[in-house]
């Protein structure tokens, strides 16, 4: 005599071999796949266009730039925030600053367009970090 919970176990194992064997008849099996977290993060990585990586990234690299031009120039006072800052507050006031005082190689300002661009790419750049911080939503950045 075999227990009944022995008989479902079997037929539990029976029908997950028949499905399996189905599955790779059918060509199934190949249209998934395990993802792992190296994975995910590539596949979020790849899914940025590469011009706007490019432009976070000269956009980060020119107000880093501008906080070493800042921090040297006036030593006798603090240095602006780095955009990984938890102040709302100062980290606008840095930035409306970094704007006003970038300037292009040949000393002209940016345009409106190129103001937009280097915002677009700081915020993409803050907003990584801590999604609450966006430039264009959050009240704290607009009061500078």
């Amino acid at each position: 005599v075999v227990p009944i919970w022995m008989i479902s176990e079997m037929i539990v194992y029976i029908a997950r071999n028949i499905l399996l064997l189905f599955a790779v008849t059918l060509g199934i099996d190949r249209e998934f796949q395990e993802c792992i977290d190296d994975e995910l993060l590539r596949l979020c990585e790849e899914s940025e266009p590469a011009n706007t990586r490019a432009s976070t990234k000269s956009a980060v690299k020119k107000y880093n730039s501008w906080r070493l031009w800042r921090t040297n120039k006036f030593s006798s006072i603090p240095p602006p925030p780095t955009l990984d800052s938890d102040d709302p507050q100062k980290l606008s006031r840095a930035i409306a600053q970094f704007i006003c005082e970038s300037r292009k190689k040949n000393e002209e300002p940016y345009r409106a367009d190129s103001v937009k661009v280097m915002l677009a790419g700081i915020n993409r750049h803050v907003t990584s970090h801590n999604p609450d911080f966006n430039l264009f939503r959050n009240p704290a950045f607009a009061t500078c």
